[in-house]
């Protein structure tokens, strides 16, 4: 909405309201109509067309919003991708990559990473490469951390430890990670301490491999499965914000 003339009022995309001889002209762009009004009528009529106005670009911006997450979702997909194409960790063949490109930080961020088990590695070298500016610690029972991550431009820190030990997590807890993947024993109860103590305001926590919590060898002791993390999302009585994939990831937020 822009003045012009005196006699202009204003005038939009579509629509211009004149000022003539004690009264006011209503001109309809579209097809050149001319409307003659009195004061309330335009007030009126411009009040209306004005939040149209508003109304379209506000829709014009939110799809222009959205079209922008879904290239920057594509693109973060495509580079995940590329990079666990070349360190075969099984995140690509449960099918979680495309729900890391929605949650993860930016590539260039700066911010503190921390991945409970490792297996042989190859996640973490993935996660290097992916997060060149990450600060990355590695939490796994066993030595299963290759010598090279440890050394060079971006070393991994590896702790050598139990996810069940508490003393150990509330450790680290204290370290205040910005992201942190439980891909450990995927027992429930250590699942719960994970989400327990890592679980703060700003931070992400990601509970891989859910799915365990229906099968007895993963909730020893026992636990009824509605007691369990995937349980509590699926009964809406999960204290925290939760996406859910496929019954098998959570990614979690305060």
């Amino acid at each position: 909405m822009s003045r012009r003339t005196k006699k202009e009022i204003w005038v939009d995309d579509r629509f211009t309201f004149e000022e003539g001889q004690g009264e006011f002209i209503f001109t309809n762009k579209e097809d050149n109509s001319k409307h003659i009004m009195e004061g309330f009528e335009v007030v009126k009529n411009a009040k209306i067309a004005l939040y149209d106005s508003m109304m379209e670009q506000e829709k014009d911006q939110a799809n222009a919003k959205k079209q922008a997450q879904e290239r920057s979702v594509e693109m973060n997909l495509k580079e995940l991708e590329a990079v666990f194409n070349k360190y075969p960790s099984d995140k690509k063949e449960h099918g979680y990559l495309p729900f890391y490109a929605i949650h993860l930080p930016s590539r260039e961020k700066k911010f503190k990473l921390l991945e409970i088990g490792c297996d042989k590695g190859y996640s973490v070298r993935a996660w290097r490469e992916y997060f060149p500016n990450a600060e990355i610690t590695i939490l796994d029972l066993h030595n299963a951390v290759p010598e090279d991550l440890m050394q060079g431009k971006n070393p991994v820190e590896y702790i050598q430890g139990d996810q069940g030990n508490e003393d150990l997590i509330e450790y680290l807890a204290a370290k205040d990670f910005d992201v942190v993947i439980d891909d450990g024993s995927h027992n429930a109860r250590h699942q719960w301490l994970t989400i327990e103590k890592f679980t703060r305001p700003g931070a992400l926590v990601v509970i891989e491999d859910l799915h365990c919590n229906t099968e007895k060898f993963f909730t020893h002791p026992p636990m009824e499965f509605d007691k369990t993390p995937l349980g509590q999302i699926k009964s809406g009585k999960f204290p925290h914000a939760v996406d859910l994939y496929l019954e098998k990831i959570a990614f979690i937020q305060k």
